[in-house]
């Protein structure tokens, strides 16, 4: 889990990593990978074709491979969405007292359905609306029972 924290005083402060992680991370956000792009542009290697590794159609990019292949875009940037989405089902589910276990949260799977007498949570389930909507399962939906509200 990240923790980034922003304070005038303090600056930026990241919690729960170790030292070599938090490394990484910042090399990631000063874009000082090396990337192919990086490599060709900043280092002045010779190399001919900068392309991506993976789709082999854009410049490799630290913006490109974190977000913007094509190739990646159903399967490594899905999978890292719902790793952080179970966090917050996770965190949302403790917080209304609808599970107890404190499960690391590599280790928790989010049930289709969560409920008690004054909530319900839902994980990657389809909403029927008034209106046709194309995409129409939100990751977490959570209804407030007694004020008869959901939000997703």
């Amino acid at each position: 889990m990240i923790i980034i924290t922003n304070s005038s005083t303090t600056g930026f402060r990241m919690a729960r990593f170790m030292p070599r992680r938090k490394v990484s991370f910042f090399a990631i956000q000063d874009q000082v990978i090396a990337t192919k792009n990086y490599q060709k542009f900043i280092e002045k290697l010779d190399i001919n074709n900068d392309k991506c590794r993976v789709c082999n159609r854009e410049s490799e990019t630290i913006h490109h491979i974190t977000s913007g292949c094509s190739l990646l875009s159903n399967t490594e940037y899905l999978h890292r969405h719902n790793l952080s989405a179970k966090i917050v089902h996770q965190f949302l589910a403790q917080r209304h007292k609808l599970i107890t276990t404190d499960d690391p949260y590599y280790k928790y799977e989010p049930q289709p359905v969560l409920e008690n007498e004054s909530t319900k949570i839902y994980w990657d389930r389809p909403v029927i609306t008034d209106r046709t909507i194309l995409a129409n399962t939100p990751d977490i939906m959570i209804a407030d029972k007694k004020n008869k509200t959901a939000n997703w």
